[in-house]
């Protein structure tokens, strides 16, 4: 059976690089209620993650709205720029 990339394991530091955080961000989002992100699988000691659920929640993550307090910095269709002041002295 050949193995696709979908069914690799990555580790911590893959995982780091590829969500742009932090150990502690990730230990964060998957030990919430409910959880945030897939749990890791545990080989020994290490901490591993199927990179198939990473895809999937990577997926999901981009369905969803932006959380409100983002909407504020998302520009409105048509909204004209104010135009520049001078400083009066």
């Amino acid at each position: 059976m050949s193995a696709t990339t979908d069914d690799r394991r990555i580790g911590t530091v893959e995982l780091e690089k590829r969500t742009a955080t932090n150990r502690s961000t990730l230990w964060r989002w998957y030990t919430s209620e409910p959880p945030r992100f897939p749990r890791p699988h545990y080989l020994g000691t290490r901490r591993l993650w199927w990179l198939s659920e990473i895809l999937a929640w990577e997926a999901e993550r981009l369905e969803r709205p932006a959380p409100p307090s983002l909407e504020r910095l998302r520009p409105t269709a048509g909204a004209a720029q104010a135009p520049a002041t001078e400083a009066t002295p």
